[in-house]
């Protein structure tokens, strides 16, 4: 029982992660984007 507790937290917490990664590059992306048409002008 405590074994699956600590698997079913574990792949929580990874799950968690990759959200964190994914909107830390979709953030990246976004900044590239609002700075490039500044460049442009």
């Amino acid at each position: 029982m405590k074994e699956r507790k600590t698997k079913r937290y574990a792949l929580l917490k990874e799950a968690k992660e990759r959200k964190r990664k994914m909107k830390i590059k979709t953030g990246l992306k976004v900044r590239k984007m609002k700075e490039k048409p500044l460049k442009n002008l």
